[in-house]
């Protein structure tokens, strides 16, 4: 078929295909996984950002002398911002202190674990969400699913650190990080680049976990259509929190002391329900257009060449043996 016939066939069909997904998820609990997933990320982040800093404390001397003691000030003043100062004086200030400047091997090691055990938790309830939306729950066992979890961790982790500081610093602080000589053409490569690389780093890492989570692999452009609308509902949650969390803000300060948890799990719930949503559309789009199966290759081309080669010789010895 025509590309262009595709997309417009595509386009007709999108409204009962993103009702047909709506339906199909709420069946699935997709609300109450994607809260499961949401909470699993949440318990993930303490671990990982204490192991991360402790780690920093062993490898400052690279960096400088003074590198420590600037990443504790910027530290604190960061985390004041979603924390009572009480709270940062006399729980966090201690405890980076002890962690930045006397190294403990012992927080990492198990701050890394912890991190691995909810993270992994949180993939695996991808993985799982996403199997069932194809229809190919029992194509897999419970071990196979956490091992992949595992792994698909790691790779969204390795992704992250190079997406997570393009999103933090955002455009303007990312030009400020260069040098005075070239911050002029910096300046113009990260504008017209940034957002465009933040979007393709994104579709891909989203692309790339609907492609290997099912047990029976789908070509990977089949897992772009339901990345865009991930990625959409994701913003659109993101705004909307956004919004939500500067009303609670401005009308009572008694929520102030609450907002950072409660904006990380939400935020990370929109992040859970646009991923298993995207999941579904992918799967409503297979139903009405399948993959088509490839047939089974069985042999290399060159065993096909010598089996030709041989057939003759094997019909002359039968007949051969069928004359004597």
């Amino acid at each position: 078929m025509n590309p262009g016939r595709r997309a417009l066939r595509a386009a007709r069909h999108a409204p009962s295909l993103l009702s047909h997904a709506a339906a199909q998820a709420w069946r699935d609990r997709v609300l109450g996984l994607s809260a499961e997933a949401a909470f699993w990320q949440l318990l993930s982040l303490p671990s990982l950002f204490l192991a991360l800093v402790a780690t920093l404390g062993y490898v400052s001397r690279w960096f400088g002398a003074g590198t420590v003691g600037r990443t504790e000030r910027q530290l604190e003043s960061t985390l004041s911002r979603a924390f009572s100062q009480e709270v940062v004086d006399q729980v966090i200030s201690p405890m980076l202190h002890e962690v930045l400047f006397r190294g403990r091997a012992d927080i990492i090691s198990l701050g890394f674990v912890l991190a691995i055990w909810a993270g992994s938790s949180a993939t695996a309830t991808f993985v799982n969400t996403i199997t069932i939306a194809y229809g190919m729950r029992e194509l897999r066992g419970p071990v196979r699913s956490r091992l992949l979890a595992l792994w698909l961790f790691l790779g969204s982790v390795l992704l992250g650190v190079v997406v997570l500081p393009l999103l933090v610093l955002g455009p303007d602080l990312l030009i400020r990080s260069f040098p005075d000589g070239v911050r002029p053409t910096a300046s113009t490569i990260v504008t017209a680049l940034y957002y465009p690389v933040v979007v393709v780093l994104l579709l891909t890492g989203l692309t790339t976990l609907y492609h290997l989570a099912p047990p029976r692999r789908l070509p990977w452009n089949r897992g772009l259509p339901g990345a865009v609308v991930a990625m959409i509902v994701f913003l659109a949650g993101a705004a909307g929190l956004r919004a939500y969390i500067r009303f609670i803000l401005s009308q009572n300060h008694a929520y102030v002391t609450l907002a950072a948890p409660i904006a990380a799990l939400l935020f990370f719930f929109a992040l859970a329900l646009g991923v298993l949503y995207g999941a579904e559309v992918n799967a409503a789009i297979e139903k009405l257009a399948p993959t088509p199966l490839r047939p089974p290759r069985v042999l290399h081309p060159r065993n096909w060449r010598r089996l030709d080669a041989d057939a003759p010789k094997a019909e002359g010895s039968q007949s051969d043996s069928t004359v004597s």
